[in-house]
């Protein structure tokens, strides 16, 4: 951080990790008396460069402050001079003339020409002051909104909400009673039906006609009022109604029945004979607790043992005796904490998923099966809307992630805002990584073998199999008992569908019906709830990305370096291919490095930047073009085992390469490759051509399903997986 008067390196830690770190570095990490952690060695020696250091954790500010950071960072460098000065004169003379402040969805209210997205860049550039540290300002029904500092803090003197629901209690004549600080630590142990006895009998002092009415003998009245006499006593004149409630909490007897150290030998004998990888049953546990017992306490019962049984941690035990992914299911998921892979936005978490498709494909041309397909998408954790999707047959890859990025900015002109992962090798890549970071894209990764973390796109999975693919020929349902199946039924057999019918009927599927249909935990339909989300959240126009040529060059990939020498008369090489261009010849750029980009959907270009992008064509552009980086992988492979089988110590070079994509069709491995590539090829010109535009939101829903029932499944009236 650079400051006016000093600069400081800050070294930012998790505060759960700090006690580790410290006890395996002493001398390095220390926490000092009012809590904070210090580095004394790094501090000595900023010093010298007049540097101060500090270390930073996220305990040092409340997640609410967070929150609002993050809900607000796309507003931070937003240029506040485009706000009219009109909506911003009407915004100020509204919260001027409330002193105590006003409510942000009040002031929404007064002043509905001035949208969410002015009134967030408003309080980020603090021209109208909201205390970060109060509430979050997602919750607009509660965030209070100043003129200035000084004016929340005189709310906050002035008492501000200084009765809540907690401190009161309504009786059966409408009066309210607040309860001083002793009173409320006794109505804290109360329960409902507590409450409500307390009422009654409150009700019964005051209204003898109410008692009569439910025949409440006297000798229980006089037992009453002794308690509310009792109660003004010890709670004050006022909270006589105190007195009255029931110290059930009191009952029972509460004291230890056995010694400590009779118990903890009961749990170090659970420990040594139950909680085993042999798993052994609750009788024998408690059989070798009674012999690690002996004549030294008296035997608990068998009762007593399987409930110290039952009140240990499921978790736990599981996990000693049957491993960590057997427990996994009893492991708390974010305990005491809001699930943050929703989102609190659109756009705020999104989720990035592959899935083998359940369904077996054909080759337009051949007829030949081309096996099952892979299906990407791309999805709003908040609102459960699919954002995008891509449908190839090569394994996921970074080709894949790229072509998911682009699906996403020519549909929505945005990227998220966080994106959640699994842990596959394609988002852990460094060129992925650099995409992200390039725009501002945070990164989170699932924990492995958890598969909670990923609820929301696993169940988005499970629907578009159970709803489409599942009703359409070729689909995979009978595989999964491969011992009963039979050619009749193989699905291999059975496929009549191309790639080219799946991408255009699955993405209508998708985009037209899955997006408007009610979901079972939203209630209503993603669609709906992404288009509340942009009108009450903001659309965050500076976090548009057009599809120009830039954003087109950003999706390219590049070598693992990231950069190519340019050899003389020669070019730079990419993957065994010398690529061209004629700016090479000045002797200013021969010998040097560059950076590089290709085009993995055809072989025959490539980018060099000088000084400016420069489109390179390979020596054998004419047979390399249209050929895919994929193709010209498995050609590859194909070649070096030809050549290892016929004994060819000769080099190859990438003349015999060209040669041997031309001659392809005699190979099965390459020509099946070819086929794929062309079925998708062919499916992006037809998406082209013929892909409906998204309905709005408007639309009724007799218009939404309005489709071809000959080419979609039957569509039920909703789905619901369950909440999570």
């Amino acid at each position: 951080m650079i400051y006016q008067d000093r600069i400081e390196l800050i070294e930012a830690k998790p505060e759960e990790k700090m006690a580790e770190l410290a006890l395996k570095s002493p001398n390095r990490f220390k926490r000092t008396d009012d809590g904070k952690w210090v580095s004394p060695p790094a501090a000595v020696a900023t010093a010298e460069y007049g540097i101060n250091f500090r270390i930073w954790t996220p305990s040092e500010v409340g997640e609410v402050w967070i929150k609002n950071i993050k809900f607000l960072g796309d507003y931070f460098s937003s240029d506040l001079a485009a706000i009219p000065a009109a909506n911003r004169q009407a915004v100020m003379a509204v919260i001027t003339n409330s002193p105590t402040g006003i409510i942000f969805q009040e002031l929404r209210a007064a002043c509905p020409q001035v949208s969410v997205d002015q009134l967030n860049t408003l309080i980020a550039h603090e021209v109208v002051f909201f205390d970060f540290n109060s509430v979050p300002l997602i919750e607009q029904d509660r965030a209070r909104i100043f003129s200035s500092w000084q004016a929340a803090e005189v709310y906050e003197v002035i008492g501000g909400e200084n009765v809540t629901s907690g401190n009161q209690l309504s009786g059966g004549d409408g009066a309210v009673n607040v309860f001083s600080k002793k009173a409320q630590a006794r109505l804290a142990l109360a329960d409902e039906k507590n409450i409500n006895h307390a009422l009654h009998a409150d009700r019964a002092l005051k209204d003898p006609a109410y008692a009569a009415e439910h025949k409440i003998s006297s000798r229980t009245l006089r037992d009453w009022a002794k308690k509310h006499r009792e109660g003004k006593q010890i709670f004050g004149d006022n909270y006589g109604i105190v007195g009255l409630l029931q110290n059930l909490h009191l009952r029972g007897h509460h004291g230890a029945r056995f010694p400590e150290q009779m118990v903890s030998l009961v749990d170090e004998a659970i420990e040594n004979h139950y909680c085993t990888p042999s798993r052994p049953n609750k009788r024998y546990a408690y059989e070798q607790m009674r012999l690690a017992l002996a004549d030294k306490y008296p035997v608990p019962s068998r009762a007593w043992f399987y409930q110290r049984l039952a009140d240990r941690s499921k978790y736990s035990d599981t996990k000693a005796r049957q491993g960590k992914r057997a427990a996994y299911a009893s492991e708390y998921f974010n305990p005491g904490k809001p699930n943050t892979n929703h989102g609190a936005f659109p756009w705020d978490v999104c989720h990035a998923d592959h899935t083998l498709g359940d369904i077996e494909l054909i080759c337009s041309r051949t007829g030949q099966n081309l096996g099952r397909p892979w299906l990407s998408v791309l999805m709003d954790g908040f609102s459960r809307k699919i954002l995008a999707m891509v449908i190839t047959f090569d394994p996921p890859s970074y080709r894949t992630l790229m072509a998911l990025m682009e699906d996403c900015v020519k549909r929505h002109q945005r990227l998220p805002n966080t994106m959640v992962t699994d842990n596959g090798k394609e988002f852990k890549s460094a060129y992925f990584e650099q995409f992200c970071g390039l725009y501002g894209i945070q990164l989170m990764r699932r924990p492995s073998a958890k598969a909670r973390f990923g609820a929301i796109i696993e169940r988005m999975f499970g629907v578009i199999n159970s709803q489409f693919l599942h009703t359409v020929p070729g689909n995979t349902q009978n595989t999964r008992n491969v011992r009963q199946l039979t050619k009749s039924v193989d699905p291999k057999g059975l496929a009549t569908w191309t790639l080219e019918d799946l991408i255009f009927k699955l993405e209508y599927y998708a985009h037209q019906i899955y997006n408007h249909r009610p979901h079972g935990t939203l209630l209503v339909s993603p669609e709906q709830k992404w288009a509340e989300g942009m009108e009450n959240f903001g659309a965050r126009e500076q976090r548009i990305v057009k599809n120009d040529e830039v954003f087109r060059m950003m999706i390219l990939p590049s070598t693992s370096k990231g950069s190519a020498k340019i050899h003389p008369g020669k070019g730079v090489k990419i993957h065994g291919f010398y690529y061209w261009a004629d700016v090479m010849r000045s002797p200013k750029y021969e010998g040097k490095s560059v950076k590089v980009k290709y085009d993995p959907q055809d072989a025959s270009v490539a980018w060099v930047y000088l000084e400016q992008w420069i489109c390179c064509r390979a020596g054998n552009h004419l047979q390399l073009a249209g050929r895919t980086e994929k193709e010209i992988q498995v050609a590859s492979k194909e070649l070096r085992q030809a050549k290892k089988l016929l004994s060819n110590r000769q080099s190859s070079s990438e003349q015999k390469l060209a040669v041997f994509l031309a001659q392809a069709e005699e190979n099965k491995m390459v020509a099946l490759q070819q086929a794929k590539d062309r079925e998708l090829k062919a499916a992006k010109n037809l998406k082209i051509a013929k892909l409906v535009p998204p309905l709005p939101v408007a639309v009724a829903e007799a218009e939404v399903v309005a489709i071809d029932e000959a080419v979609l499944p039957p569509a039920a009236t909703t789905c619901d997986y369950g909440i999570f």
